[in-house]
């Protein structure tokens, strides 16, 4: 059943507008109940940067990543310490970040209250004390953390005696971490260096809780190595506590829960974590890691088809179109599908700015099968299949003959002087695009195609694959210029 033709202009009238970013400015997407600036490139990491030293640590600043980069300046300083929500998207932040002799050298030096998540960071980092992969320390009053399916996998040096896989130096933040592994290398240059995975360094007040947390992480000259460290009265270690869970190392501190110590079977990571809390953790290329939530996911957006329909407008000749809308502004699509000769053909579609519906170009007399749609939005693709069975083309005529009957071929008198056509068509029940479609003949008396008219027509009819056409008037219609003496009948 065919959709009224109505519901496409509805939709052209019903979408909500977006404002794009223009050159300058970073573009802005609405994920769940947020509003984030989103980053595809160290240029856009730089606007970021100077939105948050704009805020001045007095107002959030939420970002999304929308692929994978690098970036060598770090985000949030004292003065301007780093407020929101750091959403990966699943994306990879690749880091070099050399600070010299400073401290809290990180991506993120200076953070207040902040929510990071879905992120793999990866890279170096460099400088003097409570240097780290993702935090250098917390600034600011009531400052908090909190960490969901993050994985730093930073190679963190420092010239002092201080060191941290995710956090330099907490101070007295509340820090929540859920899913998280730590499998980058920490290196220490001063004496009698202290290093935690997690958090290197803190101070007594703030409260820690931990859920499915791992760590493998490589040391190199670290006297004194553990999940976490913190000051009260003297450096003491930290491996768990009772608002935590499964706080897993792959070394054998002696401070870990039984069972959470010398754990370095993959498998067993993450079959530990799973069994909490089921699909949370997964072994991709022999490690344990973060199963990270990306958006949109298949309830995040209304990405829709319907049925084919011929090409009618200037510049649509030879094709038919498939109608798309998408409760999100579309910046482009790919499509991909296979023909009846197996060959497989790809089309890319840039979008104009707001756009949440319009027209696929297909060749309309080839099969589009297994016909699938992978449409950018901005932020994240969402991918459509479409089923066979609501493919349509315009069935070609193939094998096309034409030969001119006497009496003496046919023994029929009214035979004589009639051009019968023949042709053929592949996939006789293959939808056709166009219901109770015909053949059209055309003439042309003269051998020119403004000449050309039409003298009848022949219904396409399901499944069947051969047609005859019968031309009666062909002799009546030439004038004597037109017919050679020597063959005239």
């Amino acid at each position: 059943m065919r959709k009224n033709s109505l519901l496409l202009v509805l939709l052209w009238a019903l979408m909500p507008i977006v404002t794009w970013a223009a050159d300058n400015e970073l573009e802005t997407a609405f994920v769940g109940d947020k509003s984030y600036y989103v980053l595809r490139s160290a240029d856009d990491w730089n606007k970021f940067r100077q939105l948050v030293a704009d805020a001045g640590g007095k107002s959030e600043v939420n970002a999304i990543m929308d692929a994978d980069f690098s970036v060598s300046n770090p985000v949030g300083l004292d003065v301007a310490p780093y407020r929101g929500t750091f959403n990966g998207n699943g994306h990879t932040l690749n880091v070099n970040i050399d600070w010299g002799s400073n401290y809290f050298a990180a991506p993120f030096p200076s953070v207040n209250q902040a929510t990071f998540k879905n992120l793999t960071v990866t890279g170096s980092v460099k400088g003097s004390v409570h240097c780290a992969g993702l935090i250098g320390h917390s600034y600011g009053s009531s400052p908090s953390f909190t960490i969901e399916k993050v994985r730093v996998s930073t190679n963190v040096t420092v010239t002092g005696s201080y060191v941290g896989g995710f956090i330099g130096d907490a101070g007295s933040a509340n820090v929540t971490m859920t899913d998280c592994l730590a499998d980058g290398s920490l290196t220490a240059q001063g004496s009698d260096a202290y290093s935690g995975t997690f958090v290197g360094w803190a101070s007594s007040g703030g409260e820690w809780i931990m859920h499915r947390v791992y760590e493998s992480v490589t040391f190199t000259g670290v006297a004194h190595q553990s999940v976490c460290y913190y000051y009260d009265g003297g450096a003491k270690y930290w491996g768990y506590n009772s608002s935590s869970t499964l706080i897993v190392a792959s070394h054998n501190w002696g401070e870990m829960a039984s069972g959470c110590k010398s754990v370095t079977n993959q498998s067993t990571v993450a079959n530990k974590m799973n069994g909490e809390k089921a699909g949370t953790w997964q072994v991709v290329d022999g490690r344990a890691v973060p199963i990270m939530q990306t958006w949109p996911s298949a309830d995040d957006v209304n990405f829709a088809t319907y049925d084919i329909v011929p090409g009618t407008e200037s510049g649509e000749e030879g094709m038919v179109k498939m109608p798309f809308s998408c409760d999100k502004a579309v910046k482009s699509l790919d499509i991909t599908y296979t023909n009846e000769n197996g060959e497989t053909k790809t089309i890319h579609m840039d979008c104009g700015k707001d756009t949440y519906a319009g027209f696929i170009l297909l060749p309309a007399t080839e099969q589009h099968k297994s016909l699938t749609i992978k449409a950018k939005l901005l932020v994240g693709t969402v991918t459509k299949s479409v089923d066979d069975k609501n493919d349509a083309l315009m069935h070609k005529p193939l094998n096309l003959t034409a030969q001119l009957l006497d009496y003496s071929t046919t023994k029929k008198l009214e035979d004589a002087g009639v051009v019968e056509l023949k042709w053929t068509v592949d996939a006789p029940k293959y939808n056709d695009v166009i219901s109770s479609d015909v053949f059209s003949v055309m003439r042309s008396l003269t051998g020119k195609e403004e000449d050309m008219e039409s003298i009848g027509s022949i219904p396409f009819e399901e499944g069947t694959a051969s047609y005859t056409f019968r031309d009666e008037t062909l002799m009546s219609a030439l004038t004597a210029e037109q017919i050679d003496a020597n063959t005239a009948m």
